[in-house]
């Protein structure tokens, strides 16, 4: 049954006027492009990460082409097979370079790109006067046979109509050898999506699983290669070519790395030509699914070294887009670094976007390696302010948003953005919809005594594969490392007062007793109070007692120049706030105070020394009250630095 319907709706579409099947073409490649939107939105997101420079315009209507283009191809693969001789002379025409194909004297690897009339390849007896009639001639194409029998004796029958042979997949590579011994040609569909059994290497400066096959039957052969294309001239019409990709005595790897090469020029060369090539199809498809999707697979063949020295490159190019929403508050956000640092290194091909609570955090994530791009959300984003920004981000078409954040503020976003896959932790009863892969804490996991940067790495470890034998990079930043001694040499000790809310802030008195006894037990040191600009006049009314001399008053108005002051600094002193996470992701040694909050749960996290400081007889897991805590504690845990 399969074989006549075919049959009949082919004859039906070769008699029609050419304008007919044009006609369909054009609907239902408009069609797709409006009513297929998740396979659009891949097919555009294709596009972007291997032309961005292009305009999001110009990209969209070589979309559409191609949407209507992969329906000619299929109504071509149809009607095709019932064309007249006289016809496909009168559609088809061979350029003199195909005069390379036929060459007797030597046997010829044939790779036929994924272009939109790769199927009148069969047709090319009929309309290249050239072609050999020798019967010892003998050109064979790999094929995918089909588990209907019906639909396979439809496609041999219609396409070794010519003169050319099929060869399985499966088991043709015996009958190929033969047709390669006997200086033949062998043609073979070159693709970008061959999964673990293909060679890993860079397409359009993207990961990918290139098939081997071309290259595996060139090397062993030592035969020509050659990229066969029917360059689209009109509807079913083209122009047959063939142009050299790698000489005789060309490795497999070589072979692979240079047609990867060749198409993408091809691609480069005209938007007809680009729009020819099936991007619906998912290419790129290396480490993508969710449950490795922080772990590049073992490949049967590694041919990055090679891809990128063809390519010019010194290291893979970060394109795949991975967008990170993190916690709104600094100290929260800075928990997530390790993480960051994990995942950057596990994909060295991802570019990383970090949304975070304030523009003036992109120093410390931009500056130091973490991200590639960082931004500020508007704070409502179903507010006008909120559409124009994400709809401007949209464009940018992220492959996977990781939500460190766990608030609807998050989720909204996430799903304003498009991403395919978006991930985060999924906890008790609040199901978040706006989530693709949703993780749920396993049962028997203790929350409260189970670090937040812990309990990150166990989600992306069980949840998407991220490497557990690897241990994440706690270490301190690099670029604003503090200096070895402060302003005129001596030691400088700061006293981070007025940041967080007045229930994570410690009673003035307290600090002004600090400064005494700090100031005698460190008599070389000298002490900065540091205040948030926003509280001048906060600071102005906590005078009494007033500190000694040797502490100075200043104010930071961003974060940068809260760095800046951190960076100069021996030691901070503070309460579990922003300002105190930061100077411990600086490499500040830091005496923290912990009362109403976790310090299981939300310490500091990096490498660098650190004492942390509760109220007598205090729980562990936080609840006591900061006011609690004794200037005697604190200044016998500041260390005595030594004049330089």
């Amino acid at each position: 049954m399969t074989y006549f319907l075919l049959a009949f709706l082919g004859r039906l579409l070769a008699a029609s006027p050419t304008a007919v099947p044009a006609l369909l073409a054009r609907f239902f490649g408009w069609l797709i492009f409006v009513l297929f939107r998740r396979r659009v939105r891949a097919m555009l997101a294709n596009l972007h990460h291997a032309f961005p420079e292009m305009s999001e315009r110009r990209r969209r209507a070589i979309g559409l082409e191609s949407c209507r283009r992969m329906v000619e191809m299929s109504l071509f693969v149809l009607a095709s097979p019932y064309f007249s001789r006289r016809r496909i002379r009168r559609c088809f025409t061979a350029d003199p370079s195909l005069d390379a194909l036929v060459d007797t004297s030597r046997p010829g690897v044939v790779l036929v790109p994924h272009f939109s009339l790769m199927e009148a390849i069969t047709l090319i007896p009929a309309f290249y006067d050239n072609y050999p009639r020798d019967e010892k001639f003998s050109v064979g194409v790999f094929y995918r046979p089909f588990a209907s029998a019906s639909l396979e004796r439809w496609v041999r029958r219609t396409r070794e109509r010519h003169g050319l042979r099929l060869l399985s997949n499966k088991r043709g590579f015996l009958g190929a050898a033969r047709i390669l011994a006997g200086n033949g040609r062998v043609a073979v569909l070159f693709d970008q999506n061959a999964a673990t059994a293909g060679a890993l290497t860079l397409f359009f400066d993207r990961l990918a699983s290139t098939g081997e096959l071309a290259g595996i039957l060139a090397e062993r052969h030592r035969a020509d290669t050659h990229l066969l294309l029917v360059e689209r001239t009109g509807f079913w019409r083209g122009r047959a070519r063939c142009e050299p990709t790698a000489g005789v005595g060309a490795t497999a790897a070589e072979v692979t790395v240079a047609a990867n090469r060749h198409l993408e020029k091809l691609m480069r060369s005209s938007d007809s030509q680009c729009a020819d090539w099936l991007w619906l199809h998912r290419r790129w498809k290396v480490a993508t699914r969710p449950a490795t999707r922080l772990r590049l697979p073992e490949f049967k063949r590694d041919l990055l070294a090679p891809s990128l020295a063809a390519a010019g490159l010194d290291a893979v190019p970060r394109v795949e887009r991975f967008w990170f929403r993190l916690p709104g508050n600094l100290a929260g956000a800075l928990l997530a670094v390790p993480l960051l640092r994990a995942i950057r290194a596990a994909r060295p091909d991802a570019h990383c976007t970090v949304f975070g609570g304030g523009a003036d955090w992109r120093d410390l994530f931009v500056e130091t390696g973490l991200c590639e791009e960082f931004f500020a959300p508007p704070a409502m984003p179903d507010s006008d302010a909120g559409d124009a920004f994400w709809q401007r981000r949209a464009l940018e078409y992220p492959d996977t948003f990781f939500l460190f954040a766990e608030n609807a503020r998050a989720d909204a976003e996430a799903e304003r953005s498009g991403a395919p896959q978006r991930f985060g932790i999924q906890r008790g009863r609040r199901r978040r919809r706006a989530l693709t892969h949703p993780w749920t804490l396993p049962a028997g996991i203790d929350e409260s005594r189970l670090h937040l940067t812990r309990l990150w790495e166990l989600w992306l470890q069980r949840a998407h594969g991220l490497d557990a034998a690897t241990p994440l990079d706690c270490s301190p930043a690099t670029l604003l490392a503090p200096e070895t001694g402060g302003n005129g040499g001596a030691p400088v000790v700061a006293l981070l007062r007025g940041f967080g809310e007045k229930r994570d802030r410690w009673r003035d008195e307290h600090w002004a007793r600090l400064c005494e006894i700090a100031a005698k037990d460190n008599p070389t040191a000298r002490f900065v109070e540091i205040f948030p600009a926003a509280k001048v006049g906060e600071a102005a009314r906590a005078t009494k007692p007033r500190p000694p001399a040797r502490v100075e008053r200043r104010f930071v108005r961003s974060i940068p120049e809260l760095a800046l002051e951190l960076a100069r600094c021996r030691c901070a002193v503070g309460a579990d706030t922003d300002a105190l996470h930061l100077a411990n992701f600086l490499g500040v040694p830091i005496v923290a105070l912990f009362g109403p909050t976790n310090p299981l749960l939300r310490g500091p996290v990096f490498e660098a020394p650190q004492s942390r400081i509760q109220p007598a007889g205090a729980r562990d897991t936080g609840g006591a009250r900061l006011a609690d805590i004794t200037p005697e504690q604190v200044a016998a845990s500041i260390p005595r630095p030594t004049s330089t």
